[in-house]
């Protein structure tokens, strides 16, 4: 236990050399039995407080944490049970950073063993529910209450995220008969020492009220597959409670009267109108009470979308309560949290079926104030105070502009006041559009009036009306075309002409003796970047000069958002077929490059300016790319070991990439190699998969021999240490391919294939990286069919495959060892009929075992095989036929196939040399291991490169077996299940000609 605290102690020295030999030790001895027991334990010895000793549990409790992750299926089964018995009493652990780590251990556990093979855990929790329950609030063990409501809440945090399924509604059962009822009772017990008791301490102020957030969000898990039964019976009790909280506020903390639900306060009265923070005195801080309120306000969106009509008798009064809570709490950042659950509980009753009771002059909240009804009083109260720029936006533009631009363009609806309001401004129009535009044109008017009288004072009136004027117009659109369905009600083009341009071309022009505020610029460029989609083609010609120029501008949102709109607009572009060269001429792409190149010292990593030079990496001539890819080589040199944004790093290598290519190898290998060679020296886990992945397409596009500095990566890269890192085996993996595709003999000899056969075993023994194993020796296979190099090594391969087959079969496995025993028909029939048939009967993952290779390697081999044997027909016509038909249901676009990219599913060549649609692929597949570059993919050999649609193919050959139409449809219809005969009778009658069957 000692050599445990000492070396995790070690992984936390300042010394690269003594951190990496520690990890290495933790790395060697978690793998061994006993582990993970030793590690929790060294929770439960010693009393040391120190900062360093602190440190040390929290390290040791995060990579226990990890392990655990990784590695608890192959724990041992007695290992397993010890470790379940000691973690339980770890939860009251007082170190609340430690506990944490421990908690998401024991909901990683619980996923795996909860509740079949641990019951133990919900008894543990009920009976630390039940002593609270019994004992004075003021007697509770504060550390205990904690950890187990965080156990419980961890526990079933994963319900919101799982597919529904029976297994998953029996635990639900099983949790919700244990603790349904006294969660209910506890927190109705801990609203009563609010309610009735003396003034708490302070300690026990903060214990209780995270203990109710607490059992608010298990409340919101434990609701969101489905109303369970006693909630629905109970929801009286809850909703009495909650309805109390989010109308009470500071009085909690001193025990004062609360007003009634009914009482809305004057928004004017507090300064919500004009904009003032009327709690400038307040902490920045969220109180517990805030974050506790905006739970429950999440919780109430979640009943008022799943579950309207058993929540439609208190939809009102909670209404009501939301709209009172967001006058009282103004616009002080300190409420921003609660605040925007708020306005998105409004938009959630603004686009449900219940939205009339907008309309309503009956609710309290119109009654107190004598309005109308409620729709008018959110307008003037909510929608448009939250929709102002406040001083702490503009401080954010100011002091933090990537936060400010995270939040305003690529957040979410709702990450910040403004984007929330104007969603709920956009519900709203979906329901009242003409009402709504009428008033809010009113708003926009008198704001551009002011503007216009004093520019200088009054230049956030504009920025308000810029933002009021984009939610009003937009009705429809996506993140890649920007808005592409408006309102009839606005005259987009007329705003633009009027308020956006002159604003770009001021900012643009150095004639103009007065620029607008940075901020006013980054406004309008946002308008154009949304609405882009709605410009004519002379509306951009005549806006690019001016956007090119800004690229230029100091400060990093507007040249940020120039970027991005010229960036969008080439992605635009390609996507509709265009020529790209209609966007941006060979002058205007020496004025962006150029502008980009002045500001890589001046804002480093810019994302926005990395992708807008990959959107223009094809548009760039041969010639020219070298320079740019020096520059790109200096930037990189000199960040090396210091890169803080990972995307703008990945962007940076796509691009390099698509230069590289375009600039041909051997015209940038000089500039590129001495770079690379420090990375991989070293060691710079964030960019070496990258350096590998560039690398691999450096070796396939070289167009003499591989010269000796590639040869030279070879001795590294087979060192077995190399591939225990796991974020780096794709990576490898695929400059390993591109050795084998490019010259063959440099890995087939006898020196280096059995050590590339080595990696290929170890591969195939990780589930996460079995496939990485099967492609290296599926371009093994390739690289040696010339000879017979690979024929002493085939009993050992194929024993080391099927012992794996019957250890661990997954559906990922099966496709992929398909597509390797292709090569190999008598093995292939066999591995058909006995494995991947039976497999494909299962519906769940029958679409797992088909893509469209997979398709086309089934109909090609079959039909080799099936003219030596035509009884294959009999047996494979059925299941063939149903793999091919799941195949064409999965042809989508390549713009569209992103979440595809993990299965290696690729059904052409995407080396053409134009940048992909990279940014969603990104996002979706990156992670602190390992992104993959979506302009270095190296496609897996096709077998029939020229046919489309195997379908036609497999019916075709069938066609010639049968000898005759009438032939092959009564050979189908005994052979084939009834739906899969009809679609295939449906594709002989469209009679479909045969340059079809080979098209390309």
């Amino acid at each position: 236990m000692q050599d445990l605290y000492s070396c995790v102690l070690a992984t936390l020295s300042p010394q690269a050399e003594t951190r990496r030999s520690a990890e290495a030790l933790l790395e060697s001895a978690s793998s061994k039995p006993g582990f993970l027991a030793q590690a929790a334990a060294t929770h439960r010895v010693g009393t040391n407080a120190t900062a360093s000793a602190l440190a040390v549990r929290q390290a040791t409790a995060i990579y226990f944490k990890n392990v655990v992750k990784r590695r608890w299926e192959d724990a041992p089964l007695e290992d397993r049970a010890a470790l379940r018995a000691a973690l339980l009493p770890l939860t009251a652990e007082r170190q609340s950073v430690v506990r944490r780590q421990l908690v998401e251990a024991i909901a990683v556990i619980g996923a795996h063993d909860f509740p079949n093979n641990w019951p133990e855990l919900l008894a543990f929790v009920v009976d630390r529910l039940q002593t609270c329950l019994v004992q004075p609030i003021e007697a509770w063990d504060g550390d205990a209450l904690q950890g187990v409501l965080e156990t419980l809440e961890a526990l079933v945090e994963r319900y919101r995220h799982e597919t529904r399924s029976d297994p998953l509604f029996q635990e639900i059962l099983v949790v919700l008969g244990a603790t349904q009822e006294p969660l209910l009772l506890l927190f109705q017990r801990m609203c009563v020492f609010w309610r009735t008791g003396s003034k708490p301490s302070e300690r026990h102020a903060s214990l209780v009220l995270t203990a109710m957030r607490h059992v608010a969000e298990i409340f919101y898990s434990l609701n969101y597959q489905d109303l369970p039964e006693f909630f629905e019976d109970h929801m009286a009790d809850w909703m009495v409670e909650f309805g109390w909280i989010l109308q009470a506020d500071q009085a909690l903390y001193e025990h004062v009267e609360v007003a009634p639900l009914t009482a809305l306060p004057d928004a004017h009265a507090l300064g919500v109108g004009t904009g003032n923070d009327q709690h400038a005195d307040l902490d920045e801080e969220a109180s517990p009470l805030d974050t506790l309120q905006a739970r429950i306000i999440e919780s109430m969106i979640l009943y008022a979308e799943k579950y309207e009509e058993e929540f439609r008798p208190f939809l009102a009064s909670f209404v009501t309560a939301v709209c009172a809570l967001l006058v009282r709490h103004g616009l002080h950042s300190r409420y921003d949290g609660v605040v925007i659950a708020g306005i998105r509980f409004l938009t959630t009753v603004a686009r449900s079926v219940d939205f009339a009771l907008l309309l309503s002059s009956t609710t309290p909240a119109a009654a107190a104030l004598n309005e109308a009804n409620l729709l008018h009083y959110i307008c003037e109260n909510v929608v448009a105070p939250n929709m102002q720029l406040r001083e702490s936006d503009i401080e954010l533009f100011t002091e933090m502009p990537r936060d400010f631009i995270r939040l305003e363009l690529d957040g979410t609806d709702v990450s910040n006041r403004r984007r929330a309001a104007s969603e709920l401004l956009r519900a709203l129009l979906e329901r009242f559009e003409e009402r709504i535009t009428i008033l809010f044109s009113s708003y926009v008017n008198r704001m551009l009036e002011a503007y216009a009288f004093d520019p200088q004072t009054n230049w956030k009136q504009k920025v308000n009306a810029i933002l009021i004027v984009s939610a009003l117009s937009w009705r429809a659109g996506t993140r890649a075309a920007g808005a592409t369905f408006t309102s009839e009600f606005v005259d987009i083009s007329g705003f633009t002409k009027t308020q956006i341009r002159p604003e770009i071309e001021r900012a643009a022009s150095k004639l103009s003796r007065q620029s607008p505020p940075a901020l006013l610029i980054a406004e309008a460029l946002k308008f154009l970047i949304l609405f882009r989609g709605r410009l004519t083609a002379s509306e951009l010609a005549e806006l690019r000069p001016f956007l090119i120029h800004l690229l230029g501008n100091r400060d990093t949102v507007v040249h940020s958002y120039a970027a991005r709109f010229l960036e969008r607009v080439l992605a635009s572009t390609r996507l509709g077929n265009e020529p790209p060269t209609r966007i941006l001429d060979r002058v205007e792409i020496e004025r962006c490059v150029e502008a980009i190149a002045h500001q890589f010292s001046r804002d480093p990593e810019n994302e926005y300016l990395m992708k807008l030079l990959l959107q223009m990496a094809s548009l760039v001539s041969a010639k020219e790319s070298p320079s740019i890819v020096r520059l790109l080589a200096m930037d990189l040199q000199q960040r090396l070991g210091s890169f803080t944004n990972p995307v703008y790093s990945h962007y940076l290598f796509e691009t390099l990439v698509m230069l590289t290519r375009s600039a041909g190898v051997s015209a940038v290998e000089s500039l590129l190699f001495p770079i690379f060679e420090q990375i991989l020296q070293q060691d710079i886990v964030e960019l070496t998969p990258y350096v590998f992945q560039t690398l691999a397409q450096m070796v396939l596009w070289r167009g003499e021999g591989l010269t000796e500095a590639y040869r030279r990566l070879l001795p590294p890269l087979l060192a077995p240490p190399l591939w225990d890192r796991h974020g780096y085996i794709p990576s490898m993996v695929s400059l390993l391919v591109s050795f084998l595709r490019t010259d063959p003999k440099l890995l087939c000899d006898a020196e280096h294939l059995p050590r590339v056969l080595g990696v290929f075993q170890k591969l195939v023994s990780f589930r996460t990286h079995d496939h990485d194993g099967l492609r290296l020796l599926s371009a093994i296979v390739d690289a040696c069919s010339s000879d017979d190099r690979i024929t002493p090594y085939l009993g050992a391969i194929l024993q080391v495959l099927f012992l794996r087959l019957q250890s661990a079969r997954t559906p990922k496995f099966v496709r992929h060892l398909l597509a390797c025993l292709a090569h190999i028909p008598a093995l292939f029939e066999h591995f058909l009929d006995q494995v991947w048939i039976p497999e494909l009967r299962s519906p769940e993952r029958s679409p797992l075992l088909c893509d469209p290779l997979v398709g086309k390697t089934i109909c090609c081999a079959m039909v080799l095989m099936a003219e030596a044997r035509p009884l294959l027909w009999t047996k494979l016509l059925d299941p063939t036929l149903g793999c091919c038909l799941v195949v064409e249901t999965q042809r989508v676009p390549a713009t569209e196939n992103h979440g595809h990219n993990r299965n290696r599913i690729l059904e052409r060549d995407q080396h053409a040399n134009q940048p992909l649609e990279t940014e969603e692929a990104f996002v979706a597949d990156y992670s602190v291991e390992h992104a993959e570059l979506r302009s270095a993919q190296i496609p897996p050999v096709d077998p029939c490169p020229q046919v489309t649609y195997p379908v036609d193919l497999l019916l075709q050959m069938l066609a010639r077996y049968c000898g005759s139409t009438a032939a092959t449809i009564k050979f189908i219809t005994e052979h084939c299940q009834a739906e899969r005969a009809r679609l295939a009778l449906e594709r002989i009658q469209m009679e479909r000609p045969t340059a079809r069957g080979a098209s390309v």
